[in-house]
């Protein structure tokens, strides 16, 4: 008894039992399940191609944090040693106001008690060196009352075409609030 594996019990062809041997009407795959796996493909592509950039772009400009992060420390520098006289606790962001009248004076012999780095405005404007940055990195402070009457700013003029990242605080004068604004490019 010598059968062919294809073949059951019964002598007939398991191939044939199961239809797959005729042709014509029995076909595996119908128009709308090719057209149901095209659309799954496409959107699948349109998916990828419209989010990749997305996800791609935080790594796409290299400059960009490290001056959002030069920005942040020329304010922290600004606002806790710089701007501030004899003071313990310098968290509150309390500034001195004879040393706020001395960095936007762009006074090279600021009082004693401030915090200035040596040789600030010695070049006659902001020294980005002297601040911890770079020679070639631009610097521009400003100093601007909440309201918006009182505004004081030192350094170049802020770009409207490179990209410039900014660091914002909210700080004390003499009782009022004020933002100081670090711009970096």
């Amino acid at each position: 008894m010598d059968r062919d594996w294809r073949t059951n019990l019964r002598g007939v062809s398991l191939v044939t039992r199961l239809g797959m041997l005729h042709s014509g009407d029995h076909r595996g795959q119908t128009a709308v399940d090719f057209a149901f796996g095209i659309g799954v493909f496409l959107l699948a592509l349109v998916f990828i191609f419209m989010f990749l950039p997305d996800l791609i772009a935080p790594f796409d400009t290299p400059g960009e944090d490290g001056d959002k992060i030069q920005a942040e420390r020329t304010a922290d520098l600004l606002v806790e040693q710089t701007l501030t006289a004899d003071q313990e606790n310098s968290e509150e962001a309390t500034l001195t106001p004879k040393c706020v009248d001395a960095f936007f004076a762009e006074n090279t012999n600021p009082p004693p008690t401030c915090g200035f780095p040596g040789g600030v405005f010695d070049s006659g404007d902001l020294d980005p060196t002297a601040l911890g940055l770079e020679s070639s990195t631009r610097v521009h402070v400003r100093l601007e009352s909440l309201d918006g009457d009182d505004v004081r700013q030192v350094g170049p003029s802020v770009p409207t075409s490179q990209n410039v990242q900014e660091w914002t605080r909210i700080v004390s004068v003499s009782g009022s609030a004020f933002t100081l604004r670090v711009q970096v490019w």
